[in-house]
């Protein structure tokens, strides 16, 4: 066994090829013979692709959350919306073939809503922009 860290496909893919090796050297009779021991061999390989797939999804779900928090602390906290600008970015953005508002008056939009498209807008915005790198 090796001492470099493998990924765990890399391990699966081990196990899997390890069990399939084990099944071509053994006789057609001795596979054959005890129907016990074949349920055995079953049972025992499908808890263990079962328990490597719940170990994938949990360190999936533990670097999702490390990256979220790692995303959550490089946010800034939110600067204060000059209303009036937004309700007329929001209004041209209106216009923007690239853009789909739902029809709303901006003049009766609470102040809340206008502050999340605004938000949202100048988010996909930025996204739209070319990085520079």
């Amino acid at each position: 066994m090796s001492t470099q860290k493998r990924s765990a496909v890399e391990q699966l893919d081990a196990l899997i090829d390890g069990y399939l090796d084990d099944l071509q050297e053994i006789s057609e009779s001795e596979l054959l013979a005890d129907q016990r021991q074949i349920e055995m061999q079953r049972v025992t390989f499908d808890k263990l692709v079962k328990n490597a797939s719940l170990e994938a999804g949990k360190r999936r779900l533990a670097h999702a959350r490390r990256a979220l928090v790692a995303k959550s602390s490089e946010m800034k906290p939110l600067e204060p919306i000059d209303l009036p600008e937004a309700r007329r970015f929001i209004a041209e953005a209106a216009n923007d073939a690239r853009i789909t508002l739902a029809a709303r008056d901006l003049a009766e939009m609470p102040d809340e809503d206008v502050e999340r498209i605004y938000r949202q807008l100048k988010e996909l915005e930025s996204a739209r922009a070319p990085r520079k790198e």
